[in-house]
C-alpha cells in the first residue's frame, strides 16, 4: 500500500501537541489559574495578551474563509497541501481536502451542519458520522487565554469548533498554538509588522516551550498572525541550525466573500452537502465485544 496522508484528528501541528496530553477537557471540578502574574500589567504585556486572545478566539472575527496552505512536519515526514472552504455564518459548514504532496493520495471531509463525511480516495472508502451539538449544560470556556490554563495540570481548555473544520483549524482556529506556544510571555516577543497575501500581519518570535522541543526537533518559532482575525498566515519552527523543520503557510485565502448572504442561499451550500462517491465502500466502525 502506498503511503497514506497522515491525517491528524486535531489539526495544526496538533499531530504532536495532542499526542502528549496538552489538551484537557473542562469538568465541573476543574479550576483555571492565571499563568500571567497578577502584578500590574504593562503595555507590552497587554499587547501580548491581545494577540493571544485574538488567536484563541479567531472564529469570532470572520464569517467564511476559502483558501489553501502547506502543512509540513519534517520529523513525521508529512508534506501536504490542504484546501478549505469554511462557513460560520448561519448554519456552519465546511469542506476540507488534504493531498499528500509525495504520492498525491487524498482525503476529503465535508460537514453539512449535522453530519461529517470522511472520504479516503486512496482506498475508496468513506464514513458518515453525526456531529453532536454541545450539551447546553456544559460550561462555556472563557474567552481570555490566561483563564484557559488548568490549575495543577499540564493542560488547557479548548472550545468547540462550530464548523467542524478539521485540518483547516491549523490556520483558522489554532487554539493549540495560541495556548501551547504562547503560555510564557517571557519566552516570546512581538516584532515588526509585516504583510502576507495582502493582509496585515503581526510577527511574533520566541523559544519553543521545553515540552515541544523534542516533539518537534525544534528550538524556536516565528508566527505571522493576521491582525484583524487572529488567523495564522504562516508558522515556522526552526531547529538549532535555523532550518525550518515545521511549516504551516497559507498559499491563498479569501475572507468574508458573501457577508450579506445567509447560509441557505450561499454559493457554497452545494459544496457542504453529504454526497457519497460512486463505487466507494463504507468503512464501518466495529464496536469491540465487552
Amino acid at each position: 500500500m502506498s503511503k497514506k496522508i497522515k491525517m491528524i484528528a486535531i489539526p495544526l501541528l496538533a499531530v504532536s501537541i495532542s499526542s502528549i496530553g496538552v489538551y484537557s477537557s473542562l469538568s465541573n471540578n476543574d479550576k483555571v489559574v492565571d499563568k500571567v502574574e497578577a502584578s500590574p500589567i504593562n503595555s507590552e504585556e497587554l499587547a501580548k495578551q491581545s494577540i493571544q486572545d485574538k488567536m484563541l478566539n479567531s472564529v469570532d472575527y470572520f464569517q467564511n474563509a476559502k483558501g489553501s496552505f502547506r502543512y509540513y512536519i519534517k520529523k513525521s515526514n508529512i508534506d501536504d497541501t490542504v484546501t478549505f472552504n469554511v462557513n460560520l455564518n448561519g448554519k456552519p459548514g465546511s469542506y476540507v481536502k488534504t493531498i499528500n504532496n509525495q504520492d498525491q493520495s487524498s482525503i476529503e471531509t465535508t460537514f453539512d451542519g449535522d453530519n461529517r463525511l470522511n472520504v479516503d480516495n486512496e482506498n475508496k472508502t468513506y464514513t458518515v458520522d453525526p456531529v453532536l451539538e454541545a450539551d447546553s449544560n456544559s460550561p462555556t470556556p472563557p474567552k481570555s487565554a490566561k483563564e484557559r490554563y488548568l490549575k495543577g495540570q499540564d493542560g488547557f481548555i479548548i472550545s468547540r469548533d462550530p464548523a467542524n473544520m478539521g485540518q483547516a483549524s491549523s490556520v483558522l482556529n489554532n487554539q493549540y498554538i495560541a495556548l501551547g506556544f504562547l503560555e510564557d510571555y517571557n519566552k516570546w516577543e512581538i516584532n515588526e509588522d509585516d504583510e502576507l497575501l495582502g493582509l496585515p500581519a503581526t510577527v511574533i518570535t520566541g523559544e519553543l516551550p521545553d515540552m515541544y522541543k523534542e516533539r518537534f526537533d525544534g528550538e524556536s518559532f516565528k508566527i505571522w498572525v493576521h491582525k484583524d482575525t487572529g488567523i495564522i498566515l504562516n508558522l515556522e519552527i526552526y531547529d538549532d541550525s535555523k532550518e525550518i523543520v515545521n511549516n504551516i503557510k497559507l498559499n491563498d485565502i479569501k475572507l468574508n466573500t458573501n457577508k450579506i448572504r445567509s447560509y441557505s442561499i450561499s454559493d457554497d451550500a452545494e459544496e457542504f452537502k453529504i454526497e457519497i462517491p460512486e463505487n466507494y465502500k463504507e468503512d464501518k466502525h466495529e464496536i469491540p465485544n465487552k
